[in-house]
């Protein structure tokens, strides 16, 4: 693909909204060389709540999401994008934050959150930061 011959990364911002397939990510990776570096922004099901305008572009099952809960669909949602991030190699996950208050709550659900996601992702950088 000439993309490949003129950039060596990509940000993808589908899998923010909507899962992306097995298969997909596959074919994405077999197309690209080695060397290029694939950075995914992190789903909306761990960040924002339904309600959000972004799950008009949501095709994945509904769920008790955002907020950075530590429920099972959640969980869930994050163990399908590791699988996702795995096969294309990915080097970074970018998160992208629901415009809400932090209250002490929020921050233990994002501290809570995060040592789960590193507990469920050997070998990916996560960084969360606000």
């Amino acid at each position: 693909s000439r993309y490949f011959n003129e950039f060596n990364v990509v940000e993808i911002q589908k899998t923010f909204y909507t899962p992306i397939s097995q298969s997909l990510a596959q074919k994405w990776r077999s197309e690209a060389p080695e060397s290029f570096i694939f950075t995914l922004k992190a789903p909306q099901t761990i960040t924002h709540p339904p309600r959000s305008p972004t799950y008009r572009r949501y095709k994945g099952k509904m769920g008790d999401f955002g907020y950075f809960k530590t429920n099972e669909d959640v969980l869930e949602s994050w163990e399908n994008f590791v699988l996702i991030a795995k096969t294309l190699k990915a080097k970074f996950i970018v998160s992208d934050t629901f415009d809400f208050v932090l209250k002490y709550s929020h921050l233990l659900s994002i501290q809570n959150l995060r040592l789960k996601l590193i507990e469920l992702s050997s070998n990916l950088v996560i960084k969360i930061s606000g």
